[in-house]
């Protein structure tokens, strides 16, 4: 995918910070932008709204975990930030 300078600074945050606390404020912050205006060019270059992607990327995670180590899944969602009673 070709994502504009922008987007791909978000996305390597999200990558480096997946495990803490994200939201719409902390990441248009971060790459200078309106939460407005980053929410919308996101969505219009990932196809995906940013709580969407945060969450595909945390599933993505903790099936990559599931799949190599022998950790328990009680293990894997709190490293994930998944909660059981989600």
């Amino acid at each position: 995918m070709h994502y504009s300078h922008y987007i791909k600074r978000a996305i390597s945050y999200i990558q480096q910070h997946l495990n803490e606390d994200l939201t719409l404020t902390i990441i248009s912050d971060y790459i200078g932008y309106s939460s407005y205006r980053f929410h919308r060019l996101f969505k219009k270059e990932t196809g995906l709204s940013l709580y969407d992607y945060i969450q595909q990327q945390r599933l993505i995670q903790a099936s990559m975990l599931l799949k190599y180590t022998n950790l328990p899944i009680n293990h894997i969602f709190p490293i994930t930030t998944f909660s059981l009673h989600e």
